[in-house]
């Protein structure tokens, strides 16, 4: 597959192979074997665009990158997976799931910020110029296996699932970054941009890079668990669900500043992490239900590091919803509505006020401190006409910080809004009758409220207001087995930040207007 962006230079082809076999060992016992390969070159432009120095948009060309042509990715994924399922009676299933994953990449690149942003009614602005080189490896495998089942208890069928995972990821990687500012020909301007900047030979990077050196870094992450489910029915419309998770987690982190003579070792331990949750469902009646449920939060983010390169500690939290679901117009139509809540502790986010040098995304991330997020949801599907297919969903979400992690309980030192407090998703699929029913039509929105980024250096917050993206599909069934479609997106060529970040860098345009044909074959 290939592909060539909307932003200047860059591209990337994608190869995929998979292949799965699925073989009937005996009427009760299935086992399945596969592979799957993926291969990927690019040259990539990363970094996005910088803002004026008030937050405000420098509405540049959508087709702007700061990067160079001669940026390159290279990247190659091997996984192996298998499982087995056995059936012990009617009543109880074991299933084991493996898999193990091999990946190796190579990058090589050039970005450019504009420390503090560009001055308001500039019509030039000189940028910092960087490059970095990356080689990555990286080996990860784990498994699967639970015990799913029910049995009879007091005149009542109940549910249960007993289970444990494992997994392992080790990681081998070096990386350095260069400034290029003082290399001949080196210039970036964002309202002039310049992809031809001269490319250093690979020997250059060490000995001149940021921080003395290559940064070799190896990590080891090891995480096991053992899980339950249990359905149990208190009584015919009513069922209480009970589970809970306890969570071994491992990780080691060793950095090498090669200039400076000086190793890095991070530790960071969890034992016997126990993470609950709970559900009680009432159905109303055989088309409508009632529940609400409650569940711990627990992530280890020890693979995000801040600004000293200390891995952040894990994330916690409690998420509760309360809600309805129901069927309607004969189970054509279904329909849901909840109410949630959500506050969550430690939470990593993306700190574009820094530019970690070790990051091999280029990003530091910080430890907002405590968040809480909550609103409700409301959703409809299924066939509403004759012929008519819906899906329509409606999100509104309040964030709001708790507690910040710096010394300013009500501020953090860097602060998003990902989420939109609005956001709107709707689309509606159209199967013509009589002689044109081969035909069908799509269309949909996606329509959001403003996001924004506040940035604590310089202290300013930038604002992607609300904005609404179209679409549309005109689809041919050619016979039962093939179909051809032309999918449209962004019909009305809204120009908008798909991300936003600082005013120094971390802005991306949303894609312009596009089209694409596919054509679809079930055997």
């Amino acid at each position: 597959q290939d592909r060539q962006y909307f932003y200047d230079v860059a591209k990337r082809n994608d190869q995929i192979l998979y292949g799965a076999l699925d073989y009937d060992i005996t009427p009760d016992t299935t086992v399945g074997l596969g592979i799957a390969y993926e291969r990927l070159d690019a040259t990539p432009c990363w970094h996005g665009l910088p803002r004026y120095s008030n937050g405000k948009s420098l509405e540049l060309s959508r087709s702007t990158c700061l990067g160079a042509s001669w940026n390159n990715w290279e990247s190659e994924r091997t996984t192996l997976f298998a499982d087995l399922a056995h059936r012990l009676n009617e009543d109880w299933t074991f299933k084991f799931a493996g898999v193990w994953t091999h990946n190796d990449q190579d990058i090589k690149y050039a970005l450019s910020e504009t420390p503090g942003g560009v001055t308001p009614g500039a019509t030039a602005a000189p940028s910092s110029v960087y490059s970095g080189l990356f080689d990555y490896d990286q080996s990860d495998y784990g498994f699967d296996a639970y015990l799913d089942g029910q049995f009879e208890a007091f005149g009542l069928n109940h549910e249960l699932v007993l289970g444990a995972n494992a997994s392992r990821a080790t990681t081998h990687d070096r990386w350095a970054l260069i400034n290029m500012n003082g290399l001949p020909g080196v210039s970036q301007d964002p309202f002039n941009p310049n992809p031809h900047l001269p490319e250093p030979a690979d020997a250059y990077y060490a000995p001149n890079s940021y921080r003395g050196g290559p940064l070799p870094t190896e990590s080891d992450t090891r995480q096991f668990g053992t899980y339950a489910t249990l359905r149990l029915k208190l009584a015919e419309p009513l069922t209480f669900v009970l589970g809970s998770r306890v969570s071994w987690y491992r990780n080691s982190r060793d950095s090498y500043t090669q200039a400076w003579d000086y190793w890095q070792h991070d530790r960071s331990q969890e034992n016997g992490q126990v993470t609950p949750f709970a559900a009680l469902v009432y159905d109303l009646d055989e088309n409508w239900s009632v529940y609400t449920s409650y569940a711990d939060i627990f992530q280890p983010q020890s693979t995000y590091t801040d600004e000293s390169g200390s891995p952040l500690q894990p994330k916690t939290g409690a998420s509760y919803e309360i809600g309805i679901k129901g069927e309607l117009l004969d189970g054509r139509v279904n329909t849901a509505f909840n109410l949630f809540r959500t506050v969550e502790e430690h939470r990593a986010e993306a700190n574009y006020d820094s530019t970690c040098i070790g990051s091999s995304d280029g990003y530091c991330y910080s430890d907002v401190g405590k968040v809480r997020a909550q609103g409700f949801e409301a959703e409809v599907s299924g066939e509403v006409l004759d012929r008519l297919q819906l899906l329509a969903g409606y999100t509104y979400t309040q964030t709001r910080y708790l507690e910040s992690a710096n010394s300013n309980p009500q501020e953090p030192t860097f602060s998003t809004t990902y989420f939109p407090r609005h956001l709107f998703r709707a689309w509606s699929d159209y199967q013509l009758p009589g002689e044109l029913e081969r035909w069908s039509l799509g269309a949909g929105v996606t329509a959001q409220s403003d996001v924004s980024v506040h940035n604590a250096r310089p202290a300013v917050t930038s604002v992607q207001a609300g904005y609404a993206i179209w679409s549309g599909r005109v689809a041919y069934r050619i016979d039962e087995h093939w179909t051809v479609a032309l999918n449209g997106n962004n019909l009305f060529d809204k120009k908008y930040y798909q991300s936003v970040g600082a005013v120094s860098w971390g802005n991306f345009y949303g894609e312009p207007r596009n089209l694409m044909v596919s054509l679809k074959g079930t055997f």
